[in-house]
């Protein structure tokens, strides 16, 4: 299982580079401006802020099946991106690529790594 989150974590950190290392391609293809742009990458960072609820999810499905699901959604999503043909397509599709990215390689911290109330001493278990 480690190393199914190490491999993960190191396709997720290639792929958030490849938007910026094909940008100036397709912006001229696809003829996309600056700002445009910018909401592209802007709806990325939104989704992004959507990792408490991925987190939960986990914590209730168990992390295997969690990471499965939110594997296989990022993989579609990212294959979608293919089909993407204007600039608001490349930001749903960035969108929904950054809401459950992140959420196989973070591991099991549904609530962000807090300790539950009992504390985390010796013997107990990090909710």
């Amino acid at each position: 299982m480690i190393s199914l989150i190490m491999l993960g974590s190191i396709i997720n950190y290639l792929t958030r580079s490849t938007l910026a290392v094909a940008a100036p391609t397709l912006l001229k293809e696809l003829h996309i401006s600056a700002q445009q742009y910018s909401w592209i990458i802007g709806a990325f960072q939104g989704a992004i802020m959507l990792q408490p609820i991925c987190g939960y999810v986990l914590d209730v499905l168990g992390l295997k099946l969690g990471f499965a699901i939110f594997a296989i959604s990022w993989s579609l999503v990212n294959m979608a991106h293919s089909f993407a043909g204007s600039w608001q397509a490349f930001a749903w599709l960035r969108g929904f690529s950054g809401s459950p990215k992140d959420r196989p390689t973070r591991g099991h911290e549904g609530n962000g790594g807090l300790v539950s109330r009992q504390g985390a001493g010796p013997g107990r278990r990090r909710v």
